[in-house]
């Protein structure tokens, strides 16, 4: 969920620019959905990637029980990117 890259062109109201973590979980179950009706795939985990750096929206995707990446240290140790 790239947020940083659109936030200029939003304006002040960002609730109106992105989605929120509600109507994300309710797309992303949908699309579970269908991977078990059309692969019979169950998926287990879901990882969320993003730019947004907001601490509350990180604790609400967490609260999905969903999983983050952590890069605090990937420049550290595979050099800047």
């Amino acid at each position: 969920m790239r947020h940083g890259d659109f936030k200029a062109w939003c304006g002040e109201d960002l609730s109106q620019c992105f989605p929120s973590l509600s109507v994300i979980s309710r797309r992303v179950e949908e699309v579970k959905a269908e991977l078990l009706q059309r692969k019979g795939i169950v998926v287990h985990h879901v990882i969320m990637t993003s730019d947004e750096s907001d601490p509350v929206w990180w604790q609400g995707v967490k609260e999905l029980g969903w999983f983050s990446i952590d890069h605090s240290k990937t420049a550290e140790r595979h050099g800047p990117w």
